[in-house]
């Protein structure tokens, strides 16, 4: 059974009772107003994980609009995928990574 200890870390008490090594885990709570946790957008392997057509089961076609990347913020929609901004690279650049044809998005405007 974990405890939460602060608002970012769990200890695992069991560990304690079966004398193990104690664990810790990260969990991100996400508190209003700040960007969720950013996915990486090429793989170890140096793959795209952005691509075409899924090959594992999904459990929900359709539903990711947004995808936040160390790269990129990617819109997906039926018009294809829109780039909405770059972190440290250009779309250009992103194309070169990504296997999937690449547009700017339109300026969002405030």
């Amino acid at each position: 059974m974990g405890i939460l200890k602060d608002s970012l870390a769990v200890r695992a008490e069991t560990a304690a009772m079966t004398q193990m090594t104690p664990v810790k885990m990260l969990i991100w709570t996400q508190p209003p107003g700040l960007m969720p946790p950013m996915a990486a957008t090429i793989a170890r392997d140096g793959v795209s994980k952005l691509v075409e057509a899924c090959s594992y089961p999904l459990t929900g076609i359709g539903c990711v609009t947004r995808v936040y990347t160390d790269k990129a913020v990617f819109l997906t929609g039926p018009g294809g995928v829109q780039v909405r901004e770059t972190f440290g690279c250009t779309l250009e650049e992103l194309q070169d990574m990504v296997p999937l044809p690449l547009k700017a998005a339109a300026p969002v405007r405030s």
